[in-house]
């Protein structure tokens, strides 16, 4: 081809056509050109697809990453469940030395002698951000949300687990330096402790610093993330035109009607430390929503959404009170962790 070229050019040049010749050469360069701009085009599209391909990958890491860390978050609720019954348990003096010598209750004994944190994974999404000169400019929105889902709602987990930790640590120094039963786990060793455990003030508070910290805190951080990471992995599986849903991700209500109704406040303890000399309201009722339940009162039109995460047992978002369903001669119950009652009085979807 460069040969044919050649011979035209000389042909032009021997016949002295040179004004030919110049729109030959003309026409040979826009030729070149042409090809460079084709080439750059293929070039361009190679990368372009990919950088779409590696983006793929890591979006797909991503999204496994986010579902183990949902699962992570759900499987923690039976551990906050039993830090908040053991805490309103020994707040209500409902703890007796016996109680904590039960081998079917070590969650008594080791109220403050535990620290299981909630460690989240974020490996996949420290690799999506080094490589985000790779990342195609549509994905700007996803990135976005996933920045803010490790960057503050992970960071907000990461921050109270450390403090759980430290406070776990320090509890445990501060009971080796001021309790000589502190290495004793003999039986002779179990009278002081149970002592303390049962008649000292010090313990109590810490118990409810603990609780608040776990609870309050911790749980709460960590139902936020889960909430916001659900949603931006719908978000992910869509745009990568992936076949999910979130079913195996939310909690299952298969009987919304079980919950469903208006419950009397029967029964709660009086000056206790949860209400003092105030009384909780005295009506709830639980509704369902587009599939959800929520919880509301008369006098409150906040609506705290009902979470069961076992047969018996739910738990109110924001609000963070536990609940068990209970039959008791008939009758239908659901009893918070601090021992407040309320019966259903009519089952109803209003």
């Amino acid at each position: 081809m460069i040969k044919f070229f050649r011979k035209i050019r000389q042909s032009l040049l021997s016949e002295n056509k040179f004004s030919k010749y110049i729109i030959y050469a003309i026409g040979e360069i826009i030729l070149v050109v042409i090809g460079i701009l084709i080439a750059l085009q293929i070039n361009n599209w190679n990368d372009s697809r990919n950088k779409e391909q590696k983006t793929t990958t890591l979006l797909l890491d991503v999204l496994n990453e986010i579902e183990k860390n949902i699962e992570i978050s759900t499987e923690k609720l039976p551990y906050f469940h039993e830090k908040d019954s053991v805490f309103n348990a020994i707040m209500f003096k409902q703890v007796t030395k016996e109680t904590y010598l039960s081998p079917e209750f070590p969650e008594f004994k080791y109220m403050l002698n535990d620290s299981r944190k909630v460690e989240l994974l974020e490996e996949a999404f420290n690799v999506l951000m080094a490589n985000m000169q790779d990342v195609p400019l549509r994905y700007k929105t996803i990135i976005k949300d996933l920045s803010h889902l490790n960057k503050i709602l992970k960071k907000e987990v990461d921050e109270w687990n450390k403090t759980f930790s430290n406070e776990f640590q320090d509890y445990v120094k501060y009971e080796s330096e001021n309790y000589s039963w502190f290495s004793d786990y003999s039986e002779n060793g179990n009278g002081p402790i149970l002592e303390y455990y049962l008649t000292s003030n010090d313990y109590k508070n810490r118990v409810a610093y603990r609780h608040d910290i776990v609870i309050h805190n911790l749980e709460d951080h960590v139902l936020k993330y889960r909430k916001a990471a659900i949603t931006i992995y719908m978000q992910i599986a869509k745009l990568l035109e992936l076949e999910m849903d979130s079913k195996n991700m939310v909690w299952q209500i298969s009987n919304p009607k079980f919950y469903t109704g208006t419950y009397k406040l029967e029964f709660y303890i009086k000056n206790g430390f949860i209400w003092g000399n105030k009384k909780p309201t005295e009506q709830v009722t639980i509704i369902e929503k587009e599939k959800r339940l929520f919880m509301t009162s008369p006098l409150d039109t906040t609506k705290f959404e009902v979470i069961p995460f076992s047969k018996t047992q739910f738990f109110t978002v924001n609000k963070g009170s536990y609940f068990t369903y209970k039959i008791n001669h008939g009758d239908t119950l659901i009893e918070s962790n601090n021992g407040t009652i309320y019966k259903k009085i009519t089952s109803n979807n209003d």
